[in-house]
């Protein structure tokens, strides 16, 4: 089971990259927001390049400099562009421990060329928010069958489960409010949703747990059909 008490964190400052393209960089509108750990978080910066953009991508390092390993979104309209407006959501792993990170954006050209910037996070704690552990997804052989599991908890009670299921040509979207799930503090999550009409593909699985009060958290994953 995990703890009720969630870590969460807060951009504190910038680390300065001289000449950087990339301006505003911050979190949910503002360089001084706060944002509970394993809720969705909106990462916002202006960019504007000399040369076409060819892809962005994004580090999150500790004070030490360590990586930090976590699933970091695909920005597909970005690339050709050379003034982009960057609104991304994202997520922190909730092994993450308390401390000091930087968040670093890193956008390359069509020259190669690398421009970067960052912001600090300090990672604080929260006791409010709903917590999903990590969403373990996977398809049986016949590929009709999508197994789910996470563990959940709320502090305001559960109030209900929303699963979406997306590919290229298929979309789903499920609710679990059963007596099971309803009303309570802590379950494990373990259902199945049928997904025999889905075509052969990639597919994404978003899960979002909503509590008694509004709050809610979202965790996704993948399969292949």
């Amino acid at each position: 089971m995990f703890p009720i008490s969630l870590l969460c964190f807060a951009v504190s400052c910038q680390q300065n990259f001289n000449d950087s393209p990339i301006s505003g960089l911050r979190i949910d509108q503002s360089k001084d927001g706060q944002i509970a750990l394993g809720q969705p978080g909106l990462l916002k910066a202006d960019i504007a390049l000399d040369k076409a953009i060819d892809f962005i991508s994004f580090e999150l390092k500790n004070s030490e400099g360590m990586l930090i390993e976590m699933d970091w979104p695909c920005i597909a309209d970005v690339k050709g562009q050379q003034n982009y407006t960057l609104s991304q959501q994202f997520q922190v792993p909730t092994t993450v421990r308390s401390g000091k990170y930087w968040l670093i954006l890193s956008v390359e050209d069509v020259q190669s060329l690398e421009h970067r910037d960052s912001i600090l996070i300090d990672v604080v704690l929260d006791n409010t928010i709903p917590i999903i552990g990590a969403l373990d997804v996977g398809i049986n052989k016949k590929g009709n069958d999508l197994h789910l599991e996470a563990e959940l908890t709320a502090i305001s009670k559960i109030d209900r489960v929303e699963v979406l299921i997306e590919g290229e040509h298929f979309s789903k979207d499920v609710s679990f409010d059963k007596p099971s799930i309803k009303d309570q503090l802590t379950i494990t999550f373990h259902e199945h949703v049928h997904v025999d009409d889905a075509p052969a593909g990639e597919y994404t699985v978003l899960l979002t747990l909503y509590d008694q009060e509004g709050r809610i958290a979202k965790a996704e994953g993948a399969f292949t059909k």
